[in-house]
């Protein structure tokens, strides 16, 4: 009997912790993105969407962005256009009292006058939603990235939280803090790509957004 009235006590526990299934949120956002590092110009414009299904125990997301972006800096001569753009796919698994971890993943591609290039990077992270705000953190590996393995520690913040508001508008803030080497141009040359890998730099961006969800 001692034991049933536990497992009932701790299952009235788990169900009062449990978040209500929402439907899918379409969100639309956009605003300039402030660069430092990388080469790149010092601003930027970002447009994007995201798709948010949070369930019991789970919130999918996925999201889609373009940045009109402009290298000034990475020494391949004049780089009149550029643009950026991202894909994501998240799973956040609901902890107890609002917080959440999970994996995540990203593809990132550029192109610029000059030359193009993509990569994928695995990750993981997590927050916390207040009733004001999400917060969140991840951290994105190297993955496929093998010109420059570019590593970065991505913050998010929701003003409010989409789990807890349901307001129409929001502004999001997204700090993307990475470090890379530079670019490696012949694998075939030993010396060259030893000096390249060793050769590390740091870039940040901050991105600025509202949005509208519908």
């Amino acid at each position: 009997m001692p034991c049933c009235t536990l497992f009932l006590l701790l299952s009235n526990s788990l169900v009062a912790q449990e978040r209500p299934l929402s439907l899918p949120l379409p969100l639309v956002y956009g605003g300039p993105t402030l660069m430092s590092g990388g080469g790149y110009a010092p601003l930027a414009g970002l447009i994007g969407a995201r798709w948010e299904l949070s369930m019991r125990h789970l919130t999918f997301a996925t999201e889609a962005s373009y940045a009109s972006v402009q290298k000034t800096n990475d020494n391949t001569g004049s780089n009149q256009k550029g643009r950026e753009r991202q894909l994501s796919v998240e799973f956040r698994v609901h902890l107890p009292h609002y917080w959440f971890a999970g994996p995540v993943a990203s593809w990132e591609g550029l192109n610029t006058s000059n030359y193009g290039k993509s990569s994928w990077h695995p990750g993981i992270g997590g927050g916390y939603n207040f009733p004001w705000m999400r917060l969140g953190s991840d951290f994105l590996m190297a993955g496929s990235d093998r010109l420059n393995g570019a590593q970065a520690i991505v913050i998010t913040a929701f003003f409010p939280s989409p789990e807890r508001d349901r307001s129409h508008v929001f502004f999001r803030e997204r700090i993307e803090i990475y470090r890379f080497h530079s670019t490696v141009t012949d694998w075939q040359s030993a010396s060259l790509t030893r000096l390249q890998l060793s050769d590390h730099a740091w870039g940040n961006s901050v991105e600025m957004s509202v949005g509208v969800r519908f």
